[in-house]
This record gives structure tokens, sequence and C-alpha cells, in this order.
């Protein structure tokens, strides 16, 4: 009998002795799991507040380009007009040019299709614009152009 009750003292301080071992574990991965919370919440909220701060970065960006593009357009628009004004008055005198170097007296012989080609040519315009000037297909321009040159 006195054996049985020693083992059973030894098993009922065993048991008291796990469950204090069991109740520091609880306690420990409670604390554990406070401070994952913890530092998760403060996580969340620097996250957001970055997030915030690039969303703000971004519209201040996004109003900076829109008045700078706006700005832009209207400089383009005059940029372009200028431009067209220039391409007009170039082409203008070029289409002069042309005109005077197409047009022949009566006492001289008119020009060939290929003394023009080679005129227009010379005065800077591409094989498209000369075949159009001159009524004629790009690829015979090419060809004439090609074969008299020598």
């Amino acid at each position: 009998m006195l054996f049985l009750f020693i083992i059973n003292l030894i098993i009922g301080l065993t048991a008291i002795l796990l469950f204090f071992i069991l109740y520091t574990k609880m306690s420990k991965m409670h604390s554990l799991e406070n401070e994952y919370r913890q530092l998760l919440k403060e996580a969340e909220e620097t996250i957001s507040s970055f997030v915030y701060e690039l969303k703000e970065d971004n519209e201040r960006l996004l109003k900076k380009l829109s008045t700078n593009s706006a700005r832009e357009h209207h400089s383009d628009k005059e940029n372009v007009i200028q431009q067209n004004s220039f391409v007009y008055r170039e082409h203008a005198t070029k289409s002069e040019d042309l005109k005077e170097l197409l047009q022949y007296d009566e006492h001289s012989q008119p020009l060939s299709t290929y003394e023009q080609a080679k005129e227009l040519k010379n005065y800077g315009y591409s094989i498209d614009d000369i075949a159009q000037k001159l009524g004629k297909g790009k690829t015979e321009i090419e060809l004439l152009l090609k074969f008299r040159q020598n």
C-alpha cells in the first residue's frame, strides 16, 4: 500500500510539474502572440502612411504635369503654327522657282523630261515630288535619272 501511495504521489507531483510547465509555455505563447499582433499593427500603420504619402506625391506630380502639359501644349501649338508658316513660305518659294524653271520662251527649246527631272533633283525635290510635278511614275523618274546619270 505504501508502494502505491509513493507511486501516486510521484505521479501527482509529475502532473503538477507538467501543468506548471504547460502554463508557463502557454503564457509565453500568449505574450508572443500579443507582440506579433502589435508588430503587425505597427507594420500596417507604417505601410498605410507610406501609401498615403505616395498617393499625395502622385497627386502633386499629376497636377504639376498637367500644368506643364498645358503650357507645353500651348507652346507646341505656337511652334506648329510657326513651322507651318515657314514650310508654306518655303514651299511657295520652291513653287515659284519651279514655275520659272519650267517656263520657257518661244525662242528657246522646251526642256526634256530628263532635264526637268535633273533640275528638280538639283533643287532638292524628292523622287516622289519630281514624279508628281512631271506627271510621270516614280519608277520612271528613278530609271530616267539613273540611266542618264552616266
